[in-house]
């Protein structure tokens, strides 16, 4: 029998075993089946990558990882009522200036690069840390703040030059009605 069966064995075993357990535990605490069933899913595949390490019992592992997997799914849900709530605010107290504003500076992001617009949206969209960002770029944390330092740079240049723009536009056309 090959390395992969014996593994494959193994964590049919272990799911088997414990995926109940997993699910209730998770239910418990979401009281939301189709999400508890998602996150037990993760459990799992979080189990599945770390099949050498697990400790036995693994039933308490899997209730850590559990933990872990559902403390990353309210974090995601805060952040998205936080974005939801931006959003609103700004659409119901927007007057003309603050639209004209957020057109201008999502402009200027659409003309980045697709590698600069994505380190800027996981920083001020996703609300993540160098670190977070690092892992998901797939970079050290060091490389994942020069990208984003180099990335607002370029957003700012890109903004300053827009700013000068209608002053310039502004003058050719006084100049065209004086003519």
């Amino acid at each position: 029998m090959r390395v992969d069966e014996l593994a494959q064995r193994r964590f049919t075993h272990l799911y088997e075993q414990h995926y109940w357990s997993v699910l209730r535990f998770l239910l418990r605490r979401l009281g939301d089946e189709p999400r508890a069933r998602d996150l037990t899913a993760e459990v799992f595949v979080v189990a599945w990558r770390r099949l050498d390490e697990l400790p036995d019992p693994v039933l308490p592992w899997l209730y850590g990882a559990a933990r872990r997997v559902l403390a990353n799914e309210f974090r995601r849900q805060s952040r998205q009522v936080r974005l939801h709530e931006r959003l609103a605010g700004l659409a119901v107290g927007d007057d003309e200036d603050q639209a004209a504003e957020r057109l201008w500076v999502l402009e200027a992001l659409h003309r980045l690069s697709d590698a600069d617009q994505e380190v800027l949206r996981l920083s001020a969209w996703e609300d993540l840390s160098g670190a977070d960002i690092a892992a998901v770029l797939n970079c050290s944390s060091s490389a994942a703040a020069v990208r984003l330092h180099r990335a607002r740079q370029r957003l700012r240049a890109l903004m300053a030059d827009d700013a000068s723009a209608p002053d310039e536009r502004q003058a050719n056309d006084a100049e065209a009605d004086h003519a």
